[in-house]
């Protein structure tokens, strides 16, 4: 019933061409939405890389930051000096600013 519908000024051929032209067209921009998410693929495995590298080099320095500073006495030394009292006292007077 609906096959026998026209479109005024316009022929079957060229019906059928205009819905392949909008197919194609549709077609096309998905193919370059999907180009565009794999594209991006490459660049979110380095990122995740870098970061995973970053974490362990930063575990690895802390680590070798914490044996240092130990071999040095440098808690004893803060201890002595009363620096810790007075970093505990800072971190407790910045939380209830915060508040």
């Amino acid at each position: 019933m609906l096959a026998n519908v026209s479109v005024p000024f316009m022929d079957a051929a060229a019906t059928t061409a205009a819905t392949r032209q909008v197919i194609t067209e549709n077609v096309d921009r998905v193919r370059v939405a999907f180009d565009q998410v794999f594209a991006l693929i490459p660049s979110l495995v380095a990122m995740l890389l870098v970061r995973i590298i970053g974490y362990i080099v930063a575990r690895m320095v802390g680590r070798a930051v914490r044996a240092l500073t130990e071999r040095l006495g440098l808690q004893r030394a803060a201890e002595r000096s009363g620096l810790i009292e007075s970093m505990k006292h800072d971190v407790e007077r910045s939380r209830a600013v915060r508040r």
